[in-house]
């Protein structure tokens, strides 16, 4: 009986221990899966935005005291999702009143090109204001800095992935590097010529 009850004890030891392992070895995929989201929400929320202006131009002191699209910049920005709410980078916003924002000439727009840092920004939006209340109108910068879209954009602040949206498109700009120019068209004219410089007092906002 002391042999048998020996052997039994031993049979037990081991299959508690087969068991052990198999619920330890079944545990460990399911960890891993847990651990993966964590990593890389941490990775994305150091991924902060870069500043909104560069220090490298040649601009005075008083070109940019005088230029609307930098001395309204107040620091907004917002966090752009996709439409599973995953964040693919951020947006500089910046507010101009009305009288402003008509008066904004095409040297003042390359001066503020040459003033923004597009590196690390998703979009750059440019919004028309009367008082506190956008009036719908405004610019989208995308590309990193290569162009943009004027014209009336989704400004409402509970639009979600619609926000800054072209709903109606006045006209389309594409920087030129080389001189820090700027090619249009107006989207509202289907004979216009197909594109044209933008002049130094041009107005940029006013579609004829």
């Amino acid at each position: 009986m002391g042999i048998k009850r020996k052997i039994l004890m031993g049979i037990a030891i081991w299959f508690g221990l087969a068991i052990i392992a198999c619920i330890f070895i079944a545990l460990q995929p399911s960890e891993k899966k847990e651990a993966t989201p964590a990593v890389k929400q941490e990775s994305k929320a150091e991924e902060l935005p870069q500043p909104a202006f560069s220090k490298d131009n040649s601009l005075t002191e008083a070109e940019k005291l005088k230029n609307p699209l930098i001395i309204n910049h107040c620091g907004q920005m917002r966090v752009i999702t996709n439409g599973t709410g995953e964040g693919l980078g951020y947006a500089q916003i910046i507010e101009v009143q009305q009288d402003d924002f008509e008066a904004i000439t095409g040297k003042q727009l390359m001066d503020f090109w040459s003033e923004c840092n597009f590196d690390g920004w998703q979009f750059v939006y440019i919004f028309e204001c009367i008082g506190r209340n956008r009036t719908g109108r405004g610019m989208i910068i995308t590309g990193g800095g290569s162009g943009a879209r004027y014209g009336l954009l989704d400004t409402d602040e509970d639009a979600g992935t619609n926000f800054g949206r072209v709903i109606e498109e006045y006209r389309q700009f594409f920087h030129l590097k080389e001189n820090n120019g700027f090619q249009y068209f107006n989207s509202t004219d289907p004979d216009d010529e197909p594109l044209r410089f933008l002049g130094e007092e041009e107005l940029v906002f006013i579609v004829n």
